[in-house]
């Protein structure tokens, strides 16, 4: 009943008893071959009586177990700050979750009687076979070591902690007692045969002080552990210990998944209820069973869709990223870290938050597209804004795909290298604050250099908007308008659809106020020199050079102006004409003008 790895206690299980049943003498392999196949036969019987999906066909264990094992879900995991896809988190993932999750004396003494169960058997490998305890000691060894390595090995799809992987702490536990006997114990039981006893101070190589010390810190171990699951009680499934930072406010949240099974929202109906003492109260959410509350209580809660909610129950792994939180209605706290709250989003606060927050990027935000969504830049995060914004429940599968390239491609975590950019595709309607009519989300930025980034829409697998933002180009582009606007190129030479700046060996082009429209038909650019032998072969029948382009290659749209700038050839020019067509339909506009070079 604790995941697919589980199944490896089973033949690992037997294989230790086989080796039993090889040195055994002939009465005792009866016991053997009884226990063994009363054991494989007990744990078959377990899995079909704790598993009822299984009751009316049994042949679903095989469908069972392959689905397990190579599940499809993907999701997103907070560790140690960073967020990793479920398919791709780093090696250490589980070892870490681990160690912060479990008491550390426990850990201590797991971490001796690991060291007692292979001591012996390095040193003395042969005895392994012999020595039924140092089996028992490997055995219980290698079913905690065996099932991680394999996950690393083949990547396995881990998410929300080490759940999947619970089946660790009975060995584990076990090595511990190992280890405790280890320390409490000498003789041929205990330190001798672990060969801890030398590592020990000389105060406490005697047996009553090495007992006192050993049993003195597991009781301590059990009683700190003890008293800190009771002070984090009803959620003492959200333990963690000294490893990490469980002091400082809002540290944990932001590096660590914690309410992700959404136990709390017991406690958060609690709360509405006593507080909202008449009426129905309808929320969403429908994640929580209310079957443990009282009768009364039940029939007043209504789950419902996220538009027609009264109140948004949440646990705070929707609002991670490293995000601020939405305004609270009421929040749940653990270590000083909000793990769940109740959003009200009917209500005033709400609006006026979101209404706050759309105005202020509009106003100072660094506009990047203009399509579907407004994409902005703003205090670091990315954002997208509509202020028309179809409802969620009417369109209910919004997909964005963004694409972060870096500056070094070796600054891509590793399962992002290989395609070249970094990627955080997300559905809209999952992590979007909608309010009356107006919708707005935010992304973090990666903490590395980007030169450009990849975004749009996708439904049902095609594209329906996209925008590719080169943050060097728009950076350029605003240090030429600035450049303009301060008279760095003097007077248009030419003013139509756009105007047009001469200075050196570069042609500007200035269009205030722009919209996407005016930039999406190709410019043409001609350059007439003032000797014809300096144009190229192939041009000079003409009588000109061509230099067409586009506009995204060498400006881009910023702020409401679209500006850029188009170097020009390095011999002397007689005139110049410049402007916009589109194939098959002709000039846009046009323009004419002497260099007087």
């Amino acid at each position: 009943n604790l995941r697919v790895f589980g199944l490896m206690l089973l033949p690992m299980i037997l294989a230790m008893r086989a080796i039993d049943l090889w040195q055994a003498g002939r009465g005792e392999r009866k016991r053997i071959l009884a226990s063994a196949g009363i054991f494989a036969a007990a744990a078959i019987a377990v899995v079909y009586i704790i598993h009822p999906h299984y009751w009316d066909n049994p042949l679903r264990f095989i469908e069972g177990v392959r689905v397990m094992s190579q599940h499809p879900t993907i999701t997103p995991n907070l560790f140690m700050g960073e967020i990793h896809q479920s398919d791709a988190v780093p090696w250490n993932y589980i070892p870490v979750w681990f160690a912060i999750t479990a008491p550390p004396v426990a850990l201590a003494l797991g971490a001796i009687g690991c060291v007692a169960a292979c001591w012996r058997a390095i040193a003395h490998p042969l005895a392994a076979l012999h020595d039924r305890e140092i089996r028992f000691r490997i055995l219980l060894l290698s079913c905690v070591v065996l099932p991680v390595a394999v996950a690393i090995i083949l990547q396995a799809n881990i998410y929300q902690g080490w759940r999947q992987m619970y089946f660790l702490w009975g060995p584990f536990c076990l090595l511990a007692a190992v280890g405790l006997r280890a320390l409490a114990k000498g003789g041929a039981g205990g330190c001798a045969r672990g060969g801890v006893a030398a590592w020990l101070p000389g105060w406490v190589r005697g047996g009553a002080a090495r007992r006192a010390l050993a049993y003195g810190a597991a009781g301590v171990g059990l009683i700190t552990t003890l008293t800190a699951m009771a002070a984090l009680h009803p959620h003492q499934q959200v333990y963690f210990n000294a490893l990490v930072d469980t002091k400082t406010p809002d540290a944990l949240g932001n590096r660590y998944d914690m309410d992700y099974g959404f136990v709390a929202h017991r406690q958060l109906l609690e709360y509405l209820l006593a507080h909202y003492l008449d009426g129905a109260l309808r929320v969403w959410p429908e994640r929580y069973n209310p079957l443990i509350l009282p009768q009364k209580d039940r029939e007043r809660i209504v789950f419902t869709g996220e538009r027609d909610a009264d109140f948004h129950l949440n646990p705070r792994v929707y609002y991670r990223h490293g995000l601020p939180d939405p305004p609270t209605f009421h929040s749940i706290r653990a270590y000083g870290s909000v793990m769940a709250f109740i959003l009200a989003p009917t209500s005033a606060a709400y609006r006026d938050y979101y209404h706050a927050e759309y105005a202020d990027v509009e106003a100072n935000g660094t506009p990047l597209a203009r399509e579907y969504f407004e994409v902005y830049i703003h205090n670091g995060l990315l954002y997208y804004l509509n202020a028309d914004c179809e409802p969620p429940t009417e369109n209910p599968n919004i997909r964005i795909f963004l694409h972060f390239f870096p500056v070094d491609p070796a600054a891509l975590p590793a399962d992002g290298r290989e395609r070249g950019f970094d990627n955080a595709d997300f559905r809209f309607n999952k992590h979007a604050a909608f309010f009356d009519g107006m919708c707005i989300h935010k992304q973090p930025l990666p903490d590395y250099p980007i030169t450009r980034i990849r975004t749009g829409q996708l439904a049902k697998g095609e594209v329906v908007w996209q925008s590719d933002i080169h943050l060097a180009a728009r950076a350029a582009a605003q240090a030429l308008y600035e450049s303009i606007a301060a008279g760095g190129y003097g007077h248009p030479v030419a003013q139509s659809g756009f105007d047009v700046y001469l200075r050196g060996d570069g042609l500007a082009y200035l269009r205030e106020p722009c919209v996407a429209g005016d930039i999406n038909a190709r410019f043409f650019l001609h350059t007439i020199p003032a000797d014809p032998a300096d144009l190229p072969v192939g041009r000079r029948e003409a009588g000109f050079e061509n230099l067409d382009f586009q506009f995204a290659d060498y400006g881009a749209r910023i702020d409401g102006k679209c500006v850029a700038e188009r170097g020009l050839p390095g011999y002397a020019i007689e005139r110049i004409r410049t402007g916009q067509f589109v194939g098959g339909e002709g000039r846009l506009w046009g323009a004419e003008f002497a260099v007087g070079q």
